[in-house]
C-alpha cells in the first residue's frame, strides 16, 4: 500500500513584507491534499530561513497579550540563534498551530530576501530525504507518512513600517512547494495557501513527478507534450525542466490559468518553448496555438465524474498516430473508476505501470492499432 502524504500548509501565511524586530503570526496545519482531514498524531516540525545573509536571525516572538499590538522587541529579550526553531504540531488544539516568530538583528545591513520553510524535525526523519520532493522525510512514529514541507514565497525584511508598501498582493496569500530536477536544480511552484481545486498541489501531482525521473529514459522520447488540467503546472513544469522537450503545453480553464502563468515564470531559463494557453474540455474551437503532440498528460482530472466524457472527448481529437497518453490517478470514488470503462468502450488500450513505488495509480493510454 502506498505511503500516504501530509502537507504542511499554510492556512496564514508570513507576511511578505516582515519589519526587523518586530514579531509576525503564521498560522499553519498539517493536512491531506484535499485539506479536508488533519494528521491526528503529533508531529515535531521546524522552521528556519533560506536566506545567503547571516545577519538576521529567526527566533520564537514571546507571546502577545490579548489586545495587544507587535510592537519592536529588543534584541536582548531571548537568545537568537541560527539553528532551527523547533515547533510542536499538536492537532488537538484545533483550528490550526498559531506560531509567533520574529527576525531579529542587532546590526541590520539594509534590505534583503529570504524564504521561510517548515518542514519535518530532523531527530523525527525516517530515512533519506525524497529524490523528488524536496525536503520531504518519512515520518514512521505511528504509521509511515510523508511529511511534505511549505516554503513561503520571497519575503522581504524591511527596517520599520515606514519602509512597507501599501497593496493587495497575490503573494500574501500563497506559498511554495519546491521539487529537485536534473543536477540538484529546484523548482518552486507556487500555491493558494486557501483551499481551492485547481490552485494547489495534490498528491497525484508529486507522484507523477516521481514518476516521470524514474521513468526518463522511457519518457525523453517524448517532445510536444499537452497537459490537461494542468492546476499549477506542476508536472508540464517538472517535465519540461527535468528532460526539455522541444514544446509543452500547460492547459486548465481560463479561470485558472492565471497561478500556471505565474509558475511558468519562475522556470529558470531552458530550451523548451512552454506555452501556456486556457482550454476548456469538449471544446472544438480552432486551436491555432497547438501543434501536434506526441504524449498527453492526465493528473488527478478524474474525481469530477460529469467531466469523463468530455475530457475523453478531448483525448480522442489529440490522440493521433503513435500519441499516448499518461495518467496519474488517486482514487477519491470508486465511482470514478467508470472512466476506465468508458476507456474501453472507445477500443483504447489501457495498461497500468505496476510499479508499487508511486504514490497513486499510473496508467498508459493508447488507442488500439
Amino acid at each position: 500500500m502506498p505511503t500516504p502524504l501530509y502537507y504542511i500548509r499554510f492556512a496564514k501565511p508570513p507576511p511578505v513584507q516582515c519589519v526587523v524586530n518586530q514579531p509576525f503570526t503564521v498560522v499553519w496545519n498539517i493536512e491531506n491534499d484535499l485539506g479536508d482531514m488533519v494528521y491526528w498524531h503529533p508531529v515535531p516540525v521546524m522552521c528556519r530561513i533560506e536566506a545567503s545573509r547571516t545577519d538576521v536571525q529567526l527566533r520564537l516572538a514571546p507571546a502577545q497579550s490579548k489586545g495587544s499590538k507587535s510592537k519592536p522587541i529588543s534584541v536582548n529579550q531571548g537568545a537568537p540563534t541560527s539553528a532551527p526553531v523547533i515547533l510542536t504540531y499538536d492537532p488537538a488544539r484545533g483550528g490550526g498551530m498559531v506560531t509567533r516568530l520574529m527576525l531579529e538583528s542587532a546590526g541590520f545591513q539594509g534590505p534583503m530576501k529570504f524564504r521561510l520553510i517548515f518542514e519535518l524535525a530532523a531527530g523525527a526523519r525516517q530515512g533519506h530525504e525524497h529524490n523528488v520532493w524536496r525536503r520531504a522525510f518519512r515520518f514512521d512514529q505511528f504509521e509511515p507518512v510523508w511529511i511534505i514541507p511549505t516554503w513561503s514565497v520571497m519575503l522581504h525584511v524591511i527596517k520599520s513600517e515606514a519602509h512597507r508598501t501599501a497593496g493587495d498582493r497575490q503573494e500574501d496569500k500563497q506559498a511554495e512547494r519546491t521539487l529537485i530536477a536534473k543536477d540538484q536544480q529546484l523548482i518552486n511552484i507556487r500555491e493558494d495557501a486557501f483551499q481551492s481545486i485547481a490552485r494547489h498541489v495534490w498528491d497525484c501531482g508529486l507522484a507523477m513527478c516521481h514518476y516521470i525521473s524514474y521513468r526518463i529514459r522511457l519518457l525523453q522520447k517524448y517532445q510536444h507534450i499537452i497537459e490537461l488540467g494542468s492546476g499549477t503546472g506542476l508536472v508540464g513544469i517538472y517535465f519540461a525542466s527535468l528532460l526539455e522537450p522541444r514544446t509543452m503545453y500547460l492547459t486548465d480553464l481560463a479561470d485558472s490559468i492565471d497561478i500556471v502563468e505565474q509558475n511558468v515564470t519562475l522556470m529558470e531559463p531552458g530550451q523548451t518553448n512552454v506555452v501556456v494557453e486556457a482550454l476548456e474540455w469538449g471544446d472544438k474551437k480552432a486551436t491555432p496555438w497547438m501543434g501536434p503532440v506526441d504524449l498527453i498528460l492526465l493528473t488527478d482530472v478524474l474525481y469530477n465524474q460529469g467531466s469523463h466524457d468530455v475530457l475523453l472527448d478531448t483525448v480522442d481529437r489529440l490522440m493521433r498516430g503513435n500519441t499516448k497518453t499518461l495518467l496519474a490517478y488517486k482514487e477519491r470514488n470508486p465511482d470514478e473508476r467508470v472512466f476506465f470503462t468508458k476507456i474501453k468502450e472507445r477500443g483504447w488500450r489501457c495498461v497500468r505501470d505496476e510499479d508499487t513505488a508511486f504514490s497513486c495509480e499510473i496508467y498508459w493510454i493508447e488507442p488500439a492499432c
